[in-house]
């Protein structure tokens, strides 16, 4: 159950938190390396399955990695566009599986097909 602590909320089930997302949460770039330590700090031994913040930068998500990295199954990037394409730089910070930024990295060309036909009509 939270609790106040002067403005700031205690979590005590962290212990027991198995999954973590976390895509819509923003912390300002010139904090998220110290914010990264404290949330840290915080015993998470069942911790399994993490989404990346949002809007965290390489610094602060290679002191997160560092830090529950070997604890770690599962880690997704899908909704970090500043690690789109840097993704596999963690690979061997995380005990499991890197999922990649599926949506806002650069695509790969598109193939547009007429049906009618069965034919390529143009690449993008």
């Amino acid at each position: 159950m939270p609790t106040d602590t002067g403005g700031r909320l205690v979590l005590h089930a962290f212990g027991k938190l198995r999954e973590l997302s976390l895509p819509w949460a923003h912390v300002l770039p010139e904090e998220q390396v110290a914010a990264i330590e404290r949330f840290v700090a915080r015993p998470m031994p069942a911790l399994r399955e993490l989404v990346v913040f949002a809007n965290l930068q390489r610094p602060a998500t290679e002191a997160l990695l560092t830090a529950l990295g070997p604890q770690l199954e599962y880690v997704n990037f899908d909704y970090n566009p500043n690690l789109a394409g840097q993704e596999r730089d963690f690979e061997d910070r995380v005990a499991g599986v890197l999922r990649p930024n599926r949506y806002l990295r650069a695509q790969a060309p598109l193939l547009h097909t007429d049906r009618e036909l069965g034919t390529v009509v143009a690449l993008s």
